[in-house]
């Protein structure tokens, strides 16, 4: 009984821990918008020629207070996310973060909504990792990091992937039969010119 009973007091402590004690939620961090700031700046963004997500050359920019912006560049894409910061409106002491994204490659095609979600995915952990002392983690920054944080407005989904590339399709035979329809008609102007153009037929010599 008294194992029973002190199971049943643990599961109580940790239930009154989760609903109101741990109710933060994973887009804000236990520390003033200053500090976090300051380590966002200033975070490790590249290290030996590398970046976070490869290849892509990162520069970081602020406003020296509450805003700091990591934009990545390669010889085909360029994107930047800035990321926002204010006071927690249940804890001043706590900073809450928002991370939006623009640009992208014009190798993105139909899927630029998936390749942007994906790009926001590795910049808020590395956000996450940098505000929270630890190491980058590759495994963590296709999407589990994220997955507590609210969405940006851009729909990164798959199903929407299929259905702009099948609309692309769509649009691109639609540009070919009109191009198709386009030279015949060029081809049936350029016969009747040519036979309006002949030398006319004197018919008194033929007489």
């Amino acid at each position: 009984m008294k194992l029973l009973a002190a199971g049943v007091l643990a599961a109580i402590a940790a239930a009154c821990f989760y609903f109101f004690v741990d109710r933060r939620p994973a887009d804000v961090y236990t520390m003033p918008v200053a500090e976090a700031y300051e380590r966002l700046s200033h975070a490790d963004l590249m290290r030996d020629g590398q970046s976070f997500v490869g290849t892509m050359q990162f520069t970081s920019s602020g406003n020296g207070r509450d805003s700091v912006s990591w934009n990545g560049t390669t010889s085909h894409a360029n994107r930047t996310c800035k990321i926002g910061l204010a006071p927690w409106s249940e804890d001043e002491r706590q900073t809450k973060v928002s991370v939006n994204c623009s640009g992208g490659a014009v190798s993105d095609g139909a899927a630029a909504g998936m390749a942007h979600k994906f790009f926001r995915f590795a910049v808020i952990e590395k956000v996450d990792s940098t505000l929270v002392g630890r190491l980058y983690d590759e495994a963590r920054s296709h999407g589990s990091t994220a997955a507590g944080w609210p969405g940006d407005g851009v729909d990164g989904s798959l199903a929407t992937a299929q259905s702009n590339a099948i609309g692309m399709m769509q649009d691109a035979a639609r540009a070919q039969r009109e191009m198709e329809q386009e030279d015949r008609v060029r081809k049936e102007e350029a016969k009747w010119d040519e036979f309006y153009d002949a030398d006319p037929i004197d018919y008194e010599d033929q007489l």
